[in-house]
């Protein structure tokens, strides 16, 4: 679950219809889904994190929507969401919170504080995203990815390491940072 940054409200007032949040959000936050980071170029869906069956007041609310693959959209459905039991990528630094494996799997940090372990774990059982990989292969025996975990690992496969990436970033910062003394801090979330 990489941060993401809604940003401000494109309008003043919560939009009529949720579903014309659809291409701000896209823009904003680019063409994945913000739970299992699949990149889904057509059939996002504007998500509410708090569902609109049980708080019908934030349905066009802005700060209430992210994007969703139709699997993690369905797996999370009608949830009661308690927004204090979880890490969600628009509000926490998700990704200090879950290991990557190479299996696909994604798991809560080691590192996290028992709390903090326990709301990565309800946040990846919101969605489904603590389930195992299935992959097999097909005719021309080329494997097949068949769940999320298993075409996220194929997509990452293809494109520089996102962690790594920030790792060097955040090396190069610290080394500026401490040549400089008086540079503020510059955080990469």
């Amino acid at each position: 679950m990489r941060p993401v940054r809604r940003g401000p409200s494109p309008r003043t007032l919560d939009f009529e219809d949720y579903t014309e949040a659809k291409a701000d959000l896209v823009a904003r936050l680019g063409p994945y889904c913000s739970f299992c980071e699949r990149r889904i170029p057509t059939n996002l869906a504007v998500e509410h994190i708090q569902a609109k069956h049980l708080h019908p007041n934030l349905i066009g609310r802005w700060d209430n929507f992210l994007l969703a693959c139709v699997n993690c959209n369905s797996t999370k459905g009608k949830k009661n969401v308690l927004l204090s039991e979880l890490l969600l990528p628009d509000r926490d630094n998700t990704f200090t919170a879950f290991d990557y494996l190479e299996d696909g799997r994604v798991l809560p940090t080691e590192s996290l504080t028992r709390d903090r372990k326990e709301m990565a774990s309800a946040s990846l059982a919101l969605t489904g995203l603590e389930k195992t990989g299935s992959e097999t292969q097909d005719q021309n025996e080329e494997v097949v990815a068949l769940d999320r975990a298993s075409q996220r690992m194929q997509s990452l496969a293809h494109r520089p390491s996102v962690k790594g990436q920030c790792d060097e970033r955040s090396r190069k910062q610290g080394a500026k940072r401490s040549s400089s003394p008086d540079r503020e801090p510059v955080g990469l979330f």
